[in-house]
């Protein structure tokens, strides 16, 4: 797929086809992990779940809210700092995403709720595919438009 190239069309395709698409595979997420607790009594996946979500939607909203609209102003000497920050967010992603990887591999090895359980690792492995290609868009592509040479 060709990406956009202006700072207004991929900031559109980003929020559409990632922010927008979190929060929605995110709601039928948690709905999934709820039904994992009930079925494998003393499972956290949904509290793990529930922080990376509040995370990420803390992540998207600095991005929507202030990063984006700079951005599309045309940035200034303040931008180098937001895309710190907002890479620093981008790790610290990528570490939940690892650790997440290992709780779902763990809950499969259980064999309890094998339907339950199969339909929840599945969602969060696509989730945590296309978070992914959505930080690396917004760090290699966009953020690289506002980066001094």
């Amino acid at each position: 797929m060709q990406l956009p190239t202006s700072p207004q069309e991929l900031v559109d395709h980003i929020i559409a086809n990632f922010h927008d698409a979190h929060r929605r595979d995110l709601a039928v997420i948690m709905s999934l992990a709820g039904a994992v607790e009930t079925c494998v009594p003393g499972s956290s996946i949904g509290a793990s779940l529930s922080v990376m979500r509040q995370i990420l939607e803390q992540h998207m909203f600095k991005e929507e809210m202030r990063l984006f609209p700079l951005m599309l102003q045309g940035g200034n000497g303040l931008i180098g700092r937001l895309l710190d920050d907002m890479q620093a967010e981008h790790n610290e992603h990528r570490r939940t995403a690892r650790s997440l990887r290992v709780a779902m591999a763990e809950l499969l090895a259980t064999g309890a709720a094998a339907q339950e359980i199969a339909l929840l690792h599945d969602a969060v492995m696509r989730l945590l595919e296309s978070l992914e290609q959505h930080m690396s868009i917004e760090d290699d592509v966009l953020f690289a438009l506002f980066r001094e040479p």
